[in-house]
């Protein structure tokens, strides 16, 4: 690895077992990288200051019996974002990286992905089906998100936006396993048979 992602690597190490998500309380981290994805840049500069990139990042821990995987969105500023400080990752030479959650650059970039359908590095434009998306409707711009306390393995952000008067929650998974996950189909599955008690995914 190159020397800034070994210090990415390191300041995850300190930032994740302090989170409500990390699945070894009380233990140290020992991660290893898996991989990782570069968001296309919403818009430059937003609120929070001038934005150097979106990335997520896929890690594995292996202080437990068991390895488990994470995913980790942060966000890359040249600057420090007063507005951030209490997503603060790690700050490096040069920039400082936040848990994009509370981004609403990556926010925006995910609503923008959905809209869209794309697959983030594929020219493709494809729903979750595979059929092509209709982008006809007007792109939502986040006016406001906010992530929600409390979650234990997720990161649920309420955002509102300036086209609709519903507000949207995005849930980022941030324990991956393989296979399907219950949240997604059990919610599908309610809204499709024509419930009103659950959000319509």
């Amino acid at each position: 690895m190159s020397d800034e992602m070994n210090a990415v690597m390191a300041a995850l190490e300190d930032w994740i077992p302090s989170r409500r998500w990390y699945a070894g309380k009380g233990s140290a981290a020992k991660l290893r990288h898996l991989g990782s994805v570069t968001w296309p840049n919403p818009g430059g500069n937003t609120d929070a200051g001038p934005l150097a990139l979106i990335r997520t990042h896929f890690v594995v821990d292996e202080s437990a019996a068991v390895p488990v995987t994470y995913q980790v969105p942060l966000s890359y500023r040249h600057e420090a974002a007063p507005d951030l400080h209490t997503a603060l990752v790690g700050e490096f030479d040069g920039f400082a990286a936040y848990d994009a959650c509370h981004d609403s650059a990556f926010v925006q970039a995910m609503l923008d992905t959905m809209h869209t359908g794309d697959v983030i590095g594929s020219d493709t434009k494809t729903g979750m089906s595979g059929n092509p998306v209709d982008t006809g409707a007007a792109r939502p711009i986040v006016a406001r998100s906010a992530v929600l306390t409390g979650e234990q393995s997720n990161t649920s952000i309420i955002i509102e936006t300036d086209n609709s008067d519903a507000p949207l929650i995005i849930k980022v998974f941030r324990v991956l396993h393989e296979g399907e996950n219950p949240d997604v189909t059990v919610q599908s599955a309610l809204a499709s048979a024509g419930s009103t008690l659950v959000p319509g995914p």
